[in-house]
């Protein structure tokens, strides 16, 4: 594996950069082995610590992250994959604290309503019906906005391969 430092003089960050290439490199040889289904859970890890998302409260699918610019689009509103994400974060959280065992999104269906610009955003989920029909519903708020609604989310939600 060759990484290219140009810009990036810092020890740390430089160690920090060859950390989280390794964790991808073995990410992307787990799927040719055939464990992608692993891996999926693996890679949305590191894409929430890398965003900074932070689970509050499990039982409520209380998620929340910072807006900085890296996750902004050119717009200065949040990137829509971020709102997938910290959805999908809230749905998994929701599910394995009431449930006991980790869980995967395998549908969503995203509602964009509002563009999230101050921040933090925060999201909470709830199940639709009963908890074992995995259907999930997700609402994103922008904090810093007076807690403006901007997205509203549906995923359905399965029990994590072992």
């Amino acid at each position: 594996m060759t990484i290219e430092t140009t810009g990036h003089t810092d020890p740390g960050e430089v160690s920090e950069l060859v950390h989280s290439a390794a964790a991808i490199r073995a990410a992307v040889e787990t799927v040719i082995e055939g464990k992608g289904d692993v891996i999926r859970v693996a890679l949305t890890v590191l894409l929430a610590e890398a965003a900074g998302a932070r689970t509050i409260d499990a039982s409520i699918g209380h998620v929340e992250v910072d807006l900085d610019d890296a996750l902004k689009n050119p717009a200065g509103a949040m990137q829509g994959a971020m709102v997938g994400l910290v959805g999908e974060l809230s749905a998994e959280a929701l599910a394995e604290h009431h449930t006991g065992r980790p869980h995967v999104v395998t549908d969503i269906d995203v509602r964009y309503l509002s563009m999230g610009r101050i921040g933090p955003v925060h999201a909470r989920a709830e199940f639709v019906g009963p908890a074992a029909h995995g259907t999930v519903r997700v609402e994103l708020r922008d904090r810093g906005n007076d807690d403006r609604v901007t997205a509203a989310i549906l995923a359905r939600v399965v029990p994590a391969p072992h």
